[in-house]
């Protein structure tokens, strides 16, 4: 079994900055945001898609790929800096360093959509190197809140 199939992002958070320079983080949990883990190799009982504790990325000839959304009410109408977080942490004692491309999606999807029976869709927003483990890596996401704020785009996360 490869490591890099099991690099994980254990912990997402957005940090928005609004026009006030206060920092809010907000992370996903049950009660205010969605995720979900998918890949293409093992069948989980649905769909290969996954809904638990962890969001695993990478592949070695496989993949898995995470899916967030944020639920955003409440939050500023406009953010001066947004940033995805990702947090690695190694899972099942494997640790990788794959890189993770991000985009945000453009179809809509719950904690039990998969890999085979979902349309996933999306535009790439950009790729960040492999994380350290224990460390955070960040994408810069404004443009993308903003536009979901502004309901441009459809809030179908990332």
């Amino acid at each position: 079994m490869n490591a890099r199939k099991f690099l994980t992002g254990a912990l997402l958070c957005a940090s928005v900055l609004s026009a006030s320079a206060a920092t809010l983080t907000y992370q996903p949990s049950p009660f205010n945001g969605t995720d979900l883990w998918i890949t293409n190799k093992y069948s989980y009982n649905d769909d290969y898609g996954v809904d638990n504790d962890i969001l695993r990325v990478g592949g070695w000839g496989d993949a898995y790929r995470t899916a967030i959304k944020f639920d955003l009410e409440g939050l500023p109408k406009t953010a001066s800096k947004a940033v995805l977080a990702l947090f690695a942490v190694p899972v099942d004692g494997a640790v990788g360093t794959t890189s993770v491309s991000v985009a945000r999606l453009a179809n809509s999807w719950d904690e039990s959509s998969g890999w085979y029976t979902h349309p996933w869709s999306g535009v790439v927003l950009g790729t960040l190197p492999g994380p350290s483990v224990w460390n955070f890596n960040g994408l810069i996401i404004t443009g993308e809140y903003n536009d979901w704020k502004k309901g441009t785009y459809a809030n179908q996360g990332l």
